[in-house]
């Protein structure tokens, strides 16, 4: 749906759904989640204020009342600076934690995460190199957002078929139908 450009608050309850999933089945695993990270970055945020703001627009779409019983929630403001925009960070975060719980990653979502760091240079660690992702993605952060999008899509179908990356063992093989049953699998087998 991302790459289509459909429905962004889809995408946003999706991603943050399967993003609160993930980042509580990482630790399971003895690793940290990309939480964690954000924590070490901005000692400023706790858990729960980290939460609050990746969650924002997603309970906005599903709550209708406060944690107060009978209260209405008033998201008026906040929904009406919601946009597809929203949906980066959460994808970027959801996929990885993925890779960390996973060790691999779709092709696609690997095309997005180097997409992710193109555009967003300023959010990642000042140590973290960019060459790579800057040859993938030259001069991207100039374009509108309707044409960054429509490059990652390209590169997507053109990367999806490339045996070097197929091949690679960080590539997650398969249908994403297919890892989301082995997920649930994992998610099965940590809780016994």
């Amino acid at each position: 749906m991302f790459l289509r450009d459909q429905d962004p608050v889809s995408v946003q309850c999706l991603a943050c759904g399967a993003g609160e999933i993930l980042d509580g089945l990482v630790p399971q695993t003895g690793r940290e989640p990309f939480a964690t990270s954000i924590r070490q970055n901005r000692p400023d945020l706790d858990e729960m204020a980290i939460r609050r703001i990746r969650n924002q627009y997603w309970n906005a779409f599903k709550h209708l009342y406060s944690r107060k019983k009978g209260i209405l929630r008033n998201d008026v403001e906040l929904l009406a600076r919601f946009s597809d925009v929203q949906n980066d960070g959460a994808l970027f975060i959801g996929w990885t934690d993925y890779m960390t719980l996973r060790r691999k990653m779709p092709v696609s979502a690997q095309v997005f995460d180097a997409w992710y760091c193109a555009i967003y240079e300023e959010k990642l660690h000042p140590t973290i190199d960019l060459c790579a992702v800057r040859r993938v993605f030259p001069g991207i952060r100039a374009q509108e957002r309707a044409d960054q999008k429509r490059r990652l899509k390209l590169m997507v179908e053109e990367w999806e078929h490339r045996e070097d990356i197929l091949r690679d063992p960080s590539t997650e093989p398969g249908p994403l139908i297919v890892q989301g049953a082995l997920l649930i699998e994992g998610i099965a087998s940590v809780g016994t």
